[in-house]
């Protein structure tokens, strides 16, 4: 595997991680049931969080190009595209707005958008493919469960750490199988 590619998904995938769970270890203001993305921000920890997800974004946007070009994939430009789509609804929903809750939401957003493109570019939607299927169904399966644990708790925490969960098992098995 191509060293770029490698440290620049790692990059990628740690950031996205720590930077889903910073709020909540560094203010050291949430309760059982706060959401993470509800986390309450001073000054300093508000400029960290920013330039955590701005790096994160240059990272996974790095890990995307290497990610294409080494399988040499025809529809480059297409996918391409609609990641940096992504990163444009990531920069709308959360660098605009004063409300953290946006940031995070639209960060983990985001962090789908990136394992299910890795995930079909690893290994394929084939029928009979299954740990290609297996992998690209975890993040739909994280948000099936989030979406069930909300309407059962009516706490949106619970539901941030299942995608945390979900998310890292996903990038342990990217790189045990890579």
């Amino acid at each position: 595997m191509n060293t770029l590619l490698y440290y620049s998904g790692l990059l990628a995938i740690l950031s996205v991680w720590l930077f889903s769970v910073a709020p909540s270890l560094l203010t050291k203001t949430g309760r059982r049931r706060d959401p993470i993305s509800h986390m309450v921000f001073d000054r300093y920890w508000r400029h960290i969080f920013n330039l955590g997800l701005f790096s994160t974004s240059i990272f996974q946007l790095v890990f995307a190009y290497y990610l294409l070009n080494h399988f040499g994939f025809g529809y480059v430009p297409i996918s391409l595209g609609f990641y940096v789509f992504s990163l444009v609804c990531l920069f709308v929903a959360g660098m605009v707005t004063e409300m953290e809750s946006h940031r995070v939401h639209a960060l983990l957003a985001k962090l789908y958008v990136v394992f299910t493109l890795a995930g079909e570019l690893l290994f394929g939607i084939e029928l009979f493919n299954i740990v290609g299927t297996i992998f690209i169904a975890i993040p739909f399966i994280a948000i099936l469960v989030s979406l069930g644990i909300y309407v059962k708790t009516k706490s949106s925490a619970y539901t941030e750490y299942v995608v945390i969960i979900f998310s890292s098992l996903w990038v342990l098995g990217f790189y045990l199988f890579i």
